[in-house]
């Protein structure tokens, strides 16, 4: 028919340096739309959730309508001698409207980047990865969520990983611990769906499986705060013996369950007593800095609170009028 659209392509330098930078071979080849098996290329896992994005293909088929010159898609030869595409879904789709509305013949011809190395991690991660280089980037989560799976799964170091999604090195470090310890929790029995990332962070820290899961029973059920699951798991992986460890452990276990039982005091409308919590969590502050401040271990000395001699003295005034107020209210007539 004469009043087909032509389809037109170039060069696109961004995806030849993603498959040089994966070392994969490639050459430049026409092949026919009845080549392609468009269900596998939707199952290269370039994109989380829906391959294609309906906004991004209707884009493209303007372009197309407009004459304009398209980048070259990437494909590689399947098993059942089709083509698959490792990059260019939505381009793809939308030479398939336009192919459905009559505007190009069934069997048009595109030039394409044919991998032809056999190396399956690799076509792995250039599919995972193109879309971050261009076309319709994807949101900073799925790019973490695959340079994840590419550092776990795939074994890619965290640099390369890092810099084929666009992830700083040390964020994505992060949440690789993260997820091996959600992995270990999980075959242990442990869910920790519903806890923040963060929290789990430290565990790390502690390389006994028995120690590891009592913090983790107390983090899912307590949800404390980040910092305070820090301190303590740094305390336990500093600590000489298991008996020391455990101590830490349990030191963690009571603070969070007082600070559970005081919760649910103030809950109850009858026994909502601010001066009492006031005091009460104050106390328990100080005793937490104290007991776990020395770089998650208890302060030992006044040099280790970093206290000169002037220092000292008013520790010490402070502390007996403490003593003093105390004996008051506890009606010890010390006074």
């Amino acid at each position: 028919m004469d009043d087909y659209l032509e389809l037109r392509f170039m060069s696109d330098p961004i995806a030849e340096v993603g498959l040089r930078d994966r070392g994969l071979e490639f050459e430049i080849v026409p092949i026919k739309f009845t080549e392609i098996d468009l269900e596998e290329s939707r199952r290269n896992f370039g994109r989380l959730g829906k391959p294609i994005i309906n906004d991004l293909v209707e884009r493209y088929v303007l372009l197309i309508e407009e004459n304009v010159i398209m980048p070259r898609t990437v494909a590689h030869r399947l098993k059942s001698g089709q083509c698959g595409f490792l990059a260019g879904n939505q381009r793809i789709t939308a030479i398939e409207k336009l192919i459905k509305a009559g505007k190009l013949p069934p069997d048009v011809s595109m030039e394409v980047y044919l991998v032809t190395s056999d190396d399956p991690h690799g076509k792995d991660v250039f599919a995972r990865s193109d879309n971050s280089r261009h076309g319709g980037p994807p949101g900073s989560e799925e790019r973490l969520a695959q340079a994840i799976h590419c550092t776990i799964s795939l074994g890619l170091s965290l640099r390369d990983a890092g810099k084929a999604f666009g992830v700083a090195p040390s964020t994505l470090s992060k949440h690789v611990t993260v997820e091996k310890e959600e992995k270990v929790l999980m075959n242990e029995g442990i869910n920790t769906s519903s806890v923040p990332r963060g929290t789990l962070f430290p565990l790390a820290r502690i390389k006994e499986i028995d120690l590891k899961k009592k913090v983790a029973h107390l983090i899912v059920t307590h949800a404390p705060c980040a910092d305070r699951i820090k301190k303590t798991c740094s305390a336990v992986a500093n600590a000489g013996s298991q008996e020391e460890k455990l101590q830490h452990i349990k030191k963690l276990e009571k603070s969070l369950a007082a600070k559970a039982k005081d919760g649910q005091r103030a809950k109850h409308p009858g026994m909502n007593r601010p001066r009492r919590d006031r005091v009460i969590g104050k106390l328990s502050s100080l005793l937490d800095y104290l007991e776990t401040g020395f770089n998650g271990t208890a302060f030992t000395s006044d040099s280790q609170l970093q206290l000169d001699m002037q220092d000292r003295k008013r520790f010490i005034e402070l502390w007996d009028r403490i003593q003093f107020r105390m004996n008051i209210i506890g009606g010890t007539g010390d006074a």
